[in-house]
């Protein structure tokens, strides 16, 4: 058990890993799931329809991976090690998290149209608009908007290093201001799907949180308000989920269906409350997110998020003729399993490259 564990939980003994952040990433990917099972009519119960949750996954996917790297890039930043050696070895990881496994799920996409399972990938033009981040049709549209912002948060990190000296109060002005300009612009330009500006205020909203908490040790206020902070974690998901044209959306005059301005910020408000909890609060929301379950979820959630529609699409054709009610337990039982095969073969392997730092070799005195 504790080598199986070693397999999923690697990070475990590491200082800086806050445990409740995996169950975090397995709340998300549960929200695009059950967003995209309701869509086709695949329920526990049909009075248990979760359509147009989906956006608010992928927003608290945003706000985890802006808060992961930028954490860590702001630390370095302080620190002054960022070299050279630290910008290759930031690039090349993240371009071993994303595109082998997305390679793979492309190219199974690719071959459930050839078997005559329509799909988003058709032909070898679209691998290629797809892997060059160009296009980003059905689950792979937030590919081309995270690995940008991937690429673009260095450059606000070093406004923040040079500019602003790491002063919260000076930062968190200029982060409303591009915030607004880029609502702006996208009011009046209408930037499409996969344009990482659309979505620059909720990935901010991780940002801002990753300098705080270098910045900010935590502080009487938190520990005062330690169990209430935890409740609104808890309120927050819970609004996350019945935030949606069956329950609240209708009556709010919410449209979750799309990306919406309206809906966005109230999510990256929402994604913000959640993060703040799950790192800073004790009590029964952290508990939730450290359960084994969610955070395994949590681990093998980007091979869940990128696999998990060819399992719908197998369903449609109803081969094996399951019945209704089952369905959503065959889903889930199917894409846990392939999700946990392709982390295990593809993104763990992956992980575990690494880069020597060129060691240096004395000048040999003459």
């Amino acid at each position: 058990m504790t080598k199986i564990r070693s397999w999923f939980f690697s990070n475990d003994n590491k200082k800086e890993h806050v445990k409740a952040l995996d169950g975090l990433r397995g709340v998300a990917v549960l929200m695009v799931l059950l967003s995209h099972t309701s869509n086709n009519f695949i329920y526990f119960h049909p009075s248990l329809a979760f359509n147009g949750i989906g956006k608010g996954g992928v927003y608290l996917f945003f706000v985890l991976s802006a808060y992961l790297l930028d954490r860590q890039i702001s630390m370095v930043m302080m620190n002054g090690s960022a070299d050279t050696f630290f910008w290759k070895r930031y690039f090349l990881r993240r371009f071993l998290r994303i595109f082998p496994v997305l390679i793979v799920a492309l190219l199974l996409y690719w071959g459930l149209t050839d078997m005559g399972i329509t799909t988003v990938i058709g032909n070898a033009k679209d691998m290629f608009m797809h892997l060059s981040l160009l296009r980003g049709n059905g689950v792979f549209w937030s590919i081309p908007v995270e690995f940008k912002y991937y690429i673009l948060s260095p450059f606000i990190l070093l406004l923040c290093h040079y500019w602003m000296k790491w002063n919260l109060r000076y930062i968190l002005i200029f982060f409303v201001m591009i915030s607004i300009a880029s609502l702006g612009l996208d009011y009046f330009i209408q930037f499409n799907k996969i344009n990482t500006l659309k979505f620059l205020t909720v990935f901010l909203t991780g940002t801002f949180l990753a300098i705080y908490s270098l910045r900010l040790p935590p502080s009487s206020f938190i520990s005062k308000w330690n169990k209430t902070i935890g409740m609104a974690g808890l309120f927050a998901l819970l609004f996350c989920i019945i935030m949606n044209p069956n329950y609240l959306g209708d009556w709010m005059g919410i449209d979750t269906s799309n990306n919406g301005r309206k809906v966005m910020i109230l999510y990256a408000v929402f994604c913000f409350i959640m993060l703040f909890a799950a790192l800073f609060t004790d009590g029964i929301f952290k508990r939730l997110l450290e359960t084994t379950f969610l955070r395994f979820i949590g681990v093998i959630s980007f091979s869940m998020y990128l696999f998990h529609m060819p399992v719908i699409y197998f369903l449609e054709r109803d081969i094996l003729h399951i019945p209704e009610g089952l369905k959503i337990y065959f889903f889930l039982g199917a894409t846990i399993i392939i999700s946990t095969i392709t982390f295990l073969c593809i993104e763990r392997p992956m992980s575990s490259i690494r880069i020597s730092k060129p060691s240096v070799v004395p000048e040999v005195i003459r």
